[in-house]
């Protein structure tokens, strides 16, 4: 069963503040003991919009490919 366009557009917008918020913990407390938690989440959460990706139409999703792959950077991986 596929997912319409409308409701991957919406989780994929409805994580991306939640990914950027944990990249920001991250980087202002990489000695934090959460740091391993967060990294879990936000692997979590991008592969959940990996997977909204394929129903986004295929220029909307470069744009989400991109976005996706400077995230994983950051995270170092």
């Amino acid at each position: 069963m596929g997912i319409d366009r409308r409701k991957a557009l919406e989780r994929l917008a409805g994580l991306s503040p939640r990914v950027e918020e944990h990249l920001e913990k991250i980087a202002a407390n990489p000695e934090s003991p959460s740091v391993p938690h967060w990294l879990h989440e936000v692997e979590g959460w991008l592969r959940q919009m990996e997977g909204m990706v394929p129903h986004v139409g295929k220029k909307t999703a470069a744009e989400w490919v991109a976005r996706l792959d400077a995230w994983r950077g950051r995270l170092g991986g």
